[in-house]
């Protein structure tokens, strides 16, 4: 993967600890693979690699989504959310928001917002404000020195309307952003976004989660080992 020995000894570390305290069993090499694609999605560097898997886990203790939810949607969305300028904390809140609601689906929501966040683009680079057709949303799609705004910092302006919108305005708005196919994962994430802005912050400030949790692991195993040595024993004394 381009990396040097010292890094990729660090990256087989991460690796192996997120075998360990994923929710649902990976194998080592998918466990790499996706810690590698979210360093390569938001320029991260090898020595990072503790803060993706601190993140993920963090999260999934915190809100109702799995490791292996945010680690199937993040592999097939991140290159393309980093692409639109969002951080990897920022596409974790949306991918979290969605799934909670869109349950067992994070394949969906993944590329749901891939076709979304392509969209929103879209709209930054044809207009300075966006404006619904009710006339009851106005959003500034740029920040002030000048530069657009990413999919989060756009639902982020949005989600403060959008209480204030009745049901078929709202409907109009995913329909306008995700089309038909992608509106269920829009309404879905914007109904939730308070989840959103949550487990953003949530994997902004988790570090330390996976090592904790990891030790916790280390400490079962070998409560089991001690346990299997103690039962032999016992078996070999017997006879």
């Amino acid at each position: 993967m381009g990396y040097t020995d010292q890094q990729s000894m660090t990256l087989a570390t991460t690796a192996t600890m997120f075998q360990n305290i994923a929710d649902a069993e990976i194998s080592a090499g998918d466990a790499a693979l996706f810690i590698n694609s979210q360093l390569k999605a938001f320029n991260f560097s090898a020595d990072q690699s503790m803060h993706v898997i601190d993140s993920v886990n963090e999260v999934a203790n915190n809100f109702a989504v799995g490791t292996n939810d945010l680690q199937l949607a993040l592999s097939k969305t991140a290159s393309a959310m980093g692409g639109f300028g969002n951080s990897f904390e920022q596409t974790i809140g949306i991918i979290t928001a969605g799934t909670e609601i869109m349950v067992g689906q994070p394949s969906k929501v993944a590329r749901g917002w891939r076709t979304i966040g392509a969209n929103i683009t879209k709209l930054a680079k044809q207009t300075d404000v966006y404006k619904d057709a009710s006339g009851k949303v106005e959003i500034q799609m740029r920040k002030s020195d000048g530069t657009m705004k990413n999919t989060y910092e756009f639902l982020t302006d949005l989600h403060k309307q959008w209480g204030n919108l009745n049901k078929e305005q709202q409907t109009a708005i995913a329909l306008e952003m995700g089309g038909k196919n992608q509106m269920e994962v829009f309404m879905a994430t914007m109904n939730n976004f308070d989840t959103a802005i949550e487990a953003t912050n949530t994997a902004m400030n988790a570090q330390g989660s996976a090592a904790n949790e990891n030790s916790k692991y280390l400490q079962s195993m070998q409560g089991h080992l001690q346990n299997l040595q103690s039962a032999w024993s016992e078996f070999a004394n017997a006879m």
